[in-house]
């Protein structure tokens, strides 16, 4: 069961009573912003439906007042004198009134002759097939391109009392910009008007842009009833409709918010002066380890974080003090392990010398024998080293180079080596570092090899690191061995896991006393092998506090 996380003093105390007061204040405005939309709102839609029904009837009364127009001209056409002296009396009349952009009598088979001189056929034309279909004695038309004209306009006809020379309807175009003009007029605050036709959504007449692309519209329509089938829509922006309530509204944010924040910042006052202290002292408690634990210093004005606080001081001084036991007994820990692993390097290579002592013995060559006798005890002198963990570079290059002469006894016509020291004599260095590494470079590929083979021991420095190669040549090595190897220094295995025990030592050593700062690896080159010691370059005060 997942263990649930507990909340602090401050989150108890503070963060409920925040969100009480935000959960007030909130609901507050909620109440309010649904009071000004419930008494204002009703009282808006109203106004915007009566001033658009004021425009829808401006535009019937416009257009009942044009078609009255073309009903007188047809009246004055009762006495009829001929079709083109009927012309030039409706030329004459539209001229003084200047009503119409264009006007003339439609013939029963629907051919128009204007007042302009020319005539044309309105047959195929919706409005006049609807006239003549249903027997209408005034019709309206959609906005429609006239010919021979620029313009657009609204088509009205109206019956003939008389059947003289077969003609039926008089007609007259009323231009749309005359429309769009009267509109303007009456359009207050430059909301988009248009007139539009119900059956389609067809728009007529536009006045103003139109924004419902852009932002929320409210749409409202009345119908023109001076022309049947047209509606007058106006779009008013929901930024304009409740402008007014968001104003009301915003002020009421803005207080309640205020409100607010000077509410939290005084709970904030109150409650840090008991939270605080303890806030520190739990931070000073949390997320550090043993070695990061520091004595509580903060003031505590409260009888309960003093007590804490002395408490865990109390706590911070016995753990110091643990710790330092625990430092102690660490140190005599790796002293034993380190000495350990000394003495199970000088058997190994006792075992390999005297082998090698015995086969020059076998071979009666005495003074070789009296020569290696005197560089074993030389070598066995310097490992002793009377205890001392740490020698000079020089000294640990002597000692490799006397095994390096004890071994040459036996194989001088196999190899011949080079020692070079770039790094300086007085480095410090972990005794019996190299050793296992040079014999191993000889086990493994100079006793190995059927030519003549070459060591190099190489020492630089390369920032705060002592770097040593031990370069071997060799006909042939194993890649995947190497590879291996490598993974296995990487890791913490066992003994038994390594093909060799020197190479083991070595890694253990390191990593005994440096960790991954210090560490082994083996690399082949395109001679041969070459295996990388980095040691840690040790000042005076870390030799003190270092076995």
């Amino acid at each position: 069961m997942r263990k649930q996380k507990e909340k602090t003093l401050y989150a108890r105390i503070t963060k409920p009573v925040q969100m009480l007061w935000v959960g007030a204040i909130v609901l507050m405005m909620i109440l309010m912003e649904v009071f000004i939309h419930g008494a204002f709102q009703p009282t808006i839609q109203e106004l915007s439906l009566d001033m658009l029904e004021s425009k829808a009837n401006s535009i019937s009364v416009f257009l009942d007042a044009q078609m009255s127009q073309l009903i007188k001209f047809g009246e004055m056409l009762d006495t009829w004198d001929g079709r083109e002296a009927c012309i030039r009396e409706l030329r004459t009349a539209n001229q003084v009134k200047e009503e119409f952009g264009i006007i003339g009598l439609v013939a029963r088979n629907g051919t128009c002759f204007s007042t302009g001189g020319d005539s044309f056929s309105i047959a195929g034309e919706s409005y006049y097939q609807q006239a003549v279909r249903k027997g209408l004695t005034r019709v309206l038309s959609a906005p429609m391109q006239m010919k021979n004209t620029d313009g657009t306009y609204i088509v009205m006809l109206a019956a003939l009392r008389n059947d003289t020379e077969d003609m039926e309807y008089i007609l007259g175009a009323v231009s749309v910009t005359a429309v769009r003009q009267m509109m303007e007029q009456s359009n207050t605050f430059d909301f988009c008007t248009k007139i539009v036709r119900d059956e389609d959504g067809y728009a007529a007449v536009q006045v103003g842009k139109s924004v419902k692309d852009e932002e929320k519209v409210q749409e409202y329509s009345k119908p023109v009833k001076k022309w049947p089938g047209w509606s007058l829509v106006l779009e008013i922006p929901s930024s304009f409709f409740f402008r007014e309530m968001n104003i009301l509204t915003g002020a009421v944010v803005c207080v309640a918010v205020c409100i607010l924040v000077v509410v939290i910042f005084l709970l904030k006052r109150i409650t840090n002066r008991a939270v605080v202290p303890l806030k520190r002292l739990t931070e000073a408690m949390e997320d550090r380890n043993l070695r990061q634990l520091e004595q509580y210093k903060g003031s505590a004005n409260t009888l309960e974080i003093k007590q804490l606080a002395e408490s865990f001081n109390r706590m911070v001084a016995n753990t110091e003090n643990l710790m330092q036991k625990l430092e102690q007994e660490e140190l005599k820990k790796k002293d034993a392990e380190y000495e350990a692993l000394i003495q199970q390097i000088k058997p190994h290579f006792l075992y390999n010398t005297l082998e090698t002592i015995q086969s020059m013995c076998l071979d009666y060559e005495d003074d070789r024998v009296e020569n290696a006798i005197g560089l074993v005890a030389d070598f066995f002198r310097s490992s002793l080293n009377h205890g001392r963990f740490w020698v000079p570079l020089q000294a640990e290059l002597h000692q490799v180079e006397d095994y390096l002469k004890i071994q040459m006894l036996r194989y001088e016509e196999q190899f011949d080596y080079e020692i070079v020291n770039m790094a300086g004599d007085t480095i410090p260095f972990m005794r019996f570092t190299l050793q296992p590494i040079v014999e191993n470079a000889i086990y493994h590929g100079v006793k190995r090899s059927s030519r003549k083979e070459r060591i190099r021991i190489f020492c630089t420095t390369e920032g705060a690191y002592l770097k040593i190669k031990v370069e071997n040549t060799c006909e042939t090595y194993d890649r995947k061995k190497i590879e291996w190897l490598n993974d296995l220094f990487s890791t913490d295995v066992d003994a038994s896991k390594y093909p060799g025990y020197g190479l083991y030592n070595v890694n253990c050593r390191l990593k005994l006393h440096f960790g991954k700062t210090g560490c082994l690896r083996i690399c082949g080159t395109e001679n041969g092998v070459c295996v990388t010691v980095r040691h840690p370059i040790l000042q005076e005060g870390e030799l003190s506090c270092r076995p």
